[in-house]
């Protein structure tokens, strides 16, 4: 079973995809230092394409909600989706700005998580054309608004296979 994980006050998700016939996708959100894990509902966009998730405490609701943005195998745009742990079941979030497609691959970490964001790398464009423009998006959980911060045009000079990511310093 391949795991992917995120992470937040402690909390940890752990994703997975189950290893028995039916290769169900299973999300857990678990709590190491009392053990006690639950078992989340799955999103209803069945599995596909590429994805990276999150899990932020959105300081406004006192909750703690989980985002999963997609990218589909050919590249295209598929509806992010959002879990509120106290709540919501998973639900589309339609606000995605036009045009944009978010750099997901298979090898991607979990999103960065500061300040009431979500933070990852965008492009306009899709991963098969040549030209492309890489920029930050990040998404407020509060008011759940995406906005895009264009990178220095240093970084986007940058010629060959260069992996651009963000993250968090302390």
């Amino acid at each position: 079973m391949a795991l992917r994980m995120c992470c937040c006050d402690g909390l940890v998700v752990v994703h997975g995809i189950d290893d028995t016939n039916d290769k169900r996708s299973i999300i857990m959100l678990w709590n190491p230092s009392t053990r006690e894990s639950i078992v989340l509902p799955n999103p209803e966009i069945p599995p596909r394409g590429y994805h990276r998730m999150g899990l932020g405490y959105d300081s406004t609701s006192g909750d703690c909600k989980i985002l999963k943005i997609r990218t589909d195998k050919d590249g295209s745009k598929v509806p992010d989706e959002i879990l509120t742990l106290k709540s919501d079941p998973w639900r589309n979030i339609d606000k995605h700005p036009r045009g944009i497609c978010s750099q997901v691959s298979g090898m991607d970490s979990a999103l960065t998580f500061v300040n009431d964001e979500f933070h990852w790398i965008g492009m306009f464009g899709n991963h098969v054309e040549v030209s492309r423009t890489y920029f930050v998006v990040s998404f407020n959980i509060s008011n759940e608004v995406y906005r895009e911060i264009l990178l220095p045009e240093q970084i986007l000079r940058l010629k060959g296979n260069n992996i651009i990511g963000v993250s968090e310093l302390d």
